[in-house]
């Protein structure tokens, strides 16, 4: 769902490619054997925002914090709220969505509910 919630927040929080995403894919009946296939969905969305927020905590824990270069700043311990907070910053609006596979895309706006 979209917001701005009844109290104000917008919502979603973060979202992230879910359709048209390449996966590994094993085949339970070839014993180590593994392939690519395209998939969809939040079970693909999801692997996409973990792995960003792994990298935002990386870079503080190996200390790229504040000047960029690895070791230049001291490793920080950081809560899953800065994770969330450095990720949300530094996102952008959607510029539309698209309600099925195939469909067309509608604008959005930052705050249409």
């Amino acid at each position: 769902s979209r917001g701005p919630t009844k109290d104000g927040r917008q919502k979603p929080d973060i979202v992230a490619p879910g359709y048209n995403i390449v996966s590994a894919y094993g085949n339970p009946n070839k014993n180590g054997q593994c392939t690519t296939h395209d998939m969809a969905g939040t079970s693909m969305s999801a692997p996409v925002v973990a792995g960003n927020a792994a990298l935002v905590r990386q870079y503080f824990r190996e200390g790229y914090y504040p000047c960029g270069a690895k070791g230049c700043g001291s490793s920080h311990r950081i809560s899953g709220s800065l994770v969330k907070a450095v990720l949300v910053n530094g996102s952008q609006f959607l510029r539309g969505v698209q309600r099925v596979p195939g469909g067309s895309v509608s604008n959005v706006s930052p705050y249409d509910s």
